[in-house]
């Protein structure tokens, strides 16, 4: 008898059990409430975010200009005008100041002004012969006998010499003329290299029409601001050229004609000019190379 009632008594406890581990309607219902207010909550959190990010724009305040008078324009035959001005020496080193760079505009127009093509064959003795520029310038429009601009080549010379004493003695024998543009608008000439104390002069850059070389950025300017130092003149500026008298001139511009062969000089790009040794000349010019367009 009590056997079965503990039985009975078990059964009744398994039942109740059972019955609490079952889900009822209620918490099905109040479940899908939450799940759904979740659902909506997040929608409107998302919607807010949506709204406002869309909302918020980005004003640009404008910078106020200040009118500035401009300044008087500077007269320069390459249009300086309209150039910045360039920096100082303070700047950087390497930079020509403005003064050196209107000399050089000088320099170059008064070039210019006077360039010609040189013919042989003219009955007319004097040399109206083309100004060139050396390594580094740019090649400038010239002038000819009969009035029409052509473009003059970009010409070179070379030289090995085997010490400073022999580059100034090929100076002094090929009639070349050492020169410093000077920060003072003046041209620093100097001659006689060879000497112990060569001779100096100084030159309005206006008045220059020879045929000149820049040797910047080729194997011979350290050689020149060597002469050029030696001479006490390299301190007057930064700019160092090498100017030819009209008979070195007259005898570079003719070989230069002969190796064209009788192409007009507009279409000679590049003529590079080479110094030999001569036993009995001394130092003789040739054509190296010369480039057409």
């Amino acid at each position: 008898m009590a056997f079965g009632k503990r039985r009975r008594s078990a059964g009744a406890a398994a039942s109740r059990h059972a019955n609490g581990l079952r889900v009822s309607a209620y918490d099905r219902v109040s479940s899908l409430l939450i799940a759904l207010l979740l659902l909506v909550g997040m929608g409107t959190v998302g919607i807010g975010i949506i709204f406002f990010t869309r909302s918020i724009t980005t004003v640009r305040v404008a910078i106020a200009v200040q009118p500035v008078e401009a300044s008087a324009a500077i007269d320069s035959s390459r249009g300086a005008a309209e150039d910045p001005e360039p920096p100082g020496s303070e700047d950087s080193l390497e930079t020509v100041d403005a003064s050196l760079q209107d000399t050089l505009n000088l320099v170059i127009g008064a070039a210019n002004s006077q360039l010609s093509l040189y013919d042989p064959d003219a009955e007319d003795t004097e040399l109206n012969t083309p100004r060139g520029s050396g390594r580094g310038d740019h090649r400038r429009s010239g002038a000819n006998q009969n009035g029409a601009y052509v473009q003059e080549p970009q010409r070179e010379i070379r030289f090995e010499p085997a010490s400073l004493d022999e580059y100034a003695r090929w100076y002094d024998s090929a009639g070349m003329e050492l020169a410093v543009l000077g920060r003072d608008n003046k041209v620093y000439y100097a001659a006689s290299l060879s000497q112990a104390k060569p001779s100096l002069r100084t030159g309005d850059p206006t008045e220059e029409k020879r045929l000149y070389f820049n040797s910047t950025g080729g194997p011979l300017e350290g050689l020149d601001r060597q002469l050029a130092k030696k001479a006490g003149i390299l301190s007057k500026g930064s700019v160092v050229l090498m100017f030819c008298q009209p008979q070195t001139q007259a005898e570079l511009l003719a070989l230069e004609s002969a190796e064209a062969g009788g192409k007009p000089v507009e279409k000679i790009r590049r003529t590079v000019f080479r110094v030999s040794r001569d036993a009995g000349k001394g130092f003789v010019f040739s054509v190296e190379r010369q480039d057409y367009y």
